[in-house]
């Protein structure tokens, strides 16, 4: 009954795990909802900053009371042998050996060590707790990453859909163009060489349908892995609704809030914890120590006999270690680490650099992006009405087909080119807000 209980309580939560990961994702929001949780690159940060953890337990568990029993048994099949002086046996001017001891010998011994000073060992924990807040910075770092690269697959994956609608648009007018220009080669009123014009135009447009589905299912495979699904889920993802983009609105660069430079001031401050942790190690420790032991000696393998008494004897004591020298060993790790530290100052100072760089090169994409959507959509339309036109003209015998091709072209090119910039311009926002530190404040992770 007990285990069919166990059975069955492991399957009900079997079926919720898999259910949870299962769910239907159909959103950007549901995407990056699903990464933050298992993408491999976050479940791994979040390994590392449970690692820090029992690190700093690990540290502090050597300040704590170190406790062990140690039990030994020695049968000696022939006695260890002392030279006395003769003097103490009446024999002066001779050395005189004796076998002493029994051939049989046990000890049971409790043992304790404290650590009641150590300099190094404080410092130490303080690096360890410094190590567990980087760590826990980097875990942030890796879930602003996973919605960057979520986010920017979801645009490339869901425009390049829109693209693939455009160009199997336009292979419907190309074949619609084939049936008519079909009918008016029958009828004598057309060459066949338009016609075969007209088929070479499809044979390229539908090489570049084949091509445009191919870089949809990479995109698409790529998506799952990122999101941390398995290879066999099928997304349904809405279209991506293409709304007016909007200018976005002037935000302060506080750069010192920002992950990469928070990490940074992070690892000068564990370098110079570092270097303490090397000078504490000239301070002396102070421990205290104590033993409580049983010891019995026999001549035959008796010890559990109540008969022969067991003797005990128990010690306490201090021990103080003074270092004195190591050979210049802690003055070269000291130099070490003052080197790393200027370094990672310098680093430092790049980054804030680089911040500001990537924020005005960002704020200037999204400028052009928007100037080029503008365009673009003004173009699409023209190209639109150019079309439709020269269309009802090629079927008046008025346009030639030569136009009419070129005015599907020219229609196609404008469409697929408000695609692109519409991505470039939602990739610039994206960089944006990754510059701005924002990321996961817009994609509401908290």
């Amino acid at each position: 009954m007990r285990l069919t209980l166990v059975l069955f309580i492991g399957i009900v939560f079997f079926n919720v795990s898999i259910e949870g990961q299962t769910k239907e994702i159909t959103t950007l929001q549901d995407l990056v909802d699903h990464a933050v949780q298992f993408n491999y690159q976050k479940v791994n940060a979040a390994c590392n900053r449970d690692l820090a953890e029992y690190k700093v337990k690990e540290i502090l568990s050597k300040g704590l009371p170190q406790v062990d029993v140690v039990g030994t048994m020695d049968h000696y099949p022939q006695l260890p042998t002392t030279v006395f002086p003769g003097e103490m046996m009446g024999k002066p001017g001779e050395d005189v050996a004796l076998q002493m001891g029994k051939p049989y010998n046990a000890n049971v011994a409790a043992g304790f060590n404290q650590l009641l000073y150590s300099q190094e060992y404080r410092t130490g924990l303080k690096a360890a707790k410094t190590t567990r807040t980087l760590y826990e910075l980097q875990e942030v770092k890796t879930e602003e990453e996973v919605i960057y690269q979520i986010a920017s697959l979801y645009y490339q994956y869901t425009i390049s859909i829109q693209k693939l609608k455009t160009i199997s648009d336009n292979l419907v007018r190309l074949e619609e163009l084939e049936k008519i220009t079909q009918l008016m080669v029958e009828q004598q009123v057309a060459l066949s060489s338009d016609l075969d014009r007209i088929r070479v135009d499809l044979t390229n447009l539908r090489a570049i349908e084949l091509q445009q589905q191919a870089m949809i299912d990479y995109q698409h495979n790529q998506l799952k892995i990122v999101a941390g699904l398995p290879v066999t889920t099928k997304l349904a993802l809405e279209a991506l609704n293409l709304e007016a983009p909007v200018q976005p609105e002037e935000q302060a660069l506080v750069t010192n809030q920002l992950t990469d430079i928070r990490l940074l001031y992070t690892q000068l401050e564990l370098q110079q914890l570092s270097e303490k942790v090397v000078k504490a190690g000239r301070y002396p420790v102070l421990a205290a120590y104590g033993q409580f032991a049983y010891d019995a000696k026999r001549d035959e393998f008796n010890f559990l006999s109540s008969q022969y008494d067991w003797f005990n004897y128990s010690v306490i004591g201090l021990r103080l270690s003074i270092p004195i020298t190591d050979g210049g060993f802690k003055r070269s790790k000291i130099k070490q680490e003052q080197i790393k530290q200027l370094q990672t100052k310098n680093q430092i100072e790049v980054t804030q650099a680089q911040v500001f760089i990537e924020n005005e090169n960002a704020r200037q994409m999204i400028n052009n992006s928007l100037t080029m959507l503008e365009v673009q959509s003004e173009n699409t339309q023209l190209a639109k009405k150019v079309y439709h036109q020269t269309y009802l003209q090629y079927q008046e015998g008025i346009a030639g087909l030569t136009d009419l091709l070129s005015a599907e072209s020219s229609l196609r090119d404008s469409e697929l080119a408000y695609y692109q910039s519409y991505l470039n311009y939602k990739v610039s926002e994206l960089n944006l807000w990754k510059s701005q530190g924002v990321l996961k404040q817009n994609f509401n992770v908290i």
